[in-house]
């Protein structure tokens, strides 16, 4: 195991239904493994655990780690935020979507850092929150299971409940210049902005 590992757990949420890509982009193939293989080996180097929040436990099987179903099944990525506070074990919780292969691993040591005094550490881009990319401390898990109890799904509905930080791109630049971390694969498109990008690795 890495040293240096952050007392916080990483929660990979794979249960979107890609339908902008046309396939699960959670295994679209690069470098000849899965896409959430590569962001699953990514933050094995950051976390003292790492657990994956899908519906689909056979599918992810192979990953090796913890799998978890949403709590509050068909309400989306907000559904899957509260999954992974509920079964995180460590007080901290870094949230990333399973399409992004092109983490930072120095910038994410950094937002640990912003975490004092708040309850999560969100970055913005291009002026709109990045909840999939953000930390969270478990005690936020009160507010967003009210908001969905109350039938909201929209991920950041419960952020006004809460302490939070949010980092705007000038603080993250220094670290990563062009924000690659942030590259995702939603689209075909994007999905061909993130092999570009790796492919100049």
């Amino acid at each position: 195991m890495p040293e240096n590992l952050l007392p916080a757990t990483a929660a990979i949420l794979a249960g979107g239904a890609s339908r902008r890509m046309g396939q699960n982009k959670a295994l679209l193939s690069l470098d000849g493994q899965p896409l959430i293989a590569h962001v699953a080996n990514k933050l094995a180097q950051l976390t003292k655990e790492s657990i994956i929040i899908s519906n689909n436990v056979a599918l992810y099987s192979f990953l090796g780690l913890p799998i978890y179903k949403d709590l509050f099944v068909g309400a989306g990525a907000l559904a899957g935020v509260h999954a992974a506070l509920t079964y995180a074990t460590q007080p901290w919780v870094f949230i990333v979507a399973c399409d992004m292969p092109l983490l930072n691993i120095t910038l994410l040591r950094w937002l640990f850092r912003q975490r004092q005094e708040v309850d999560v550490v969100m970055p913005k881009r291009d002026g709109r929150e990045e909840p999939l990319h953000a930390l969270y401390q478990r005690r936020v898990l009160p507010a967003v299971e009210a908001r969905l109890q109350a039938g909201q799904r929209r991920v950041t509905s419960f952020l006004p409940d809460v302490k939070v930080r949010f980092v705007e791109e000038a603080a993250m630049r220094p670290l990563d210049p062009d924000l690659r971390s942030f590259s995702n694969a939603n689209t075909p498109a994007e999905w061909q902005q993130v092999l570009a990008i790796w492919a100049q690795k």
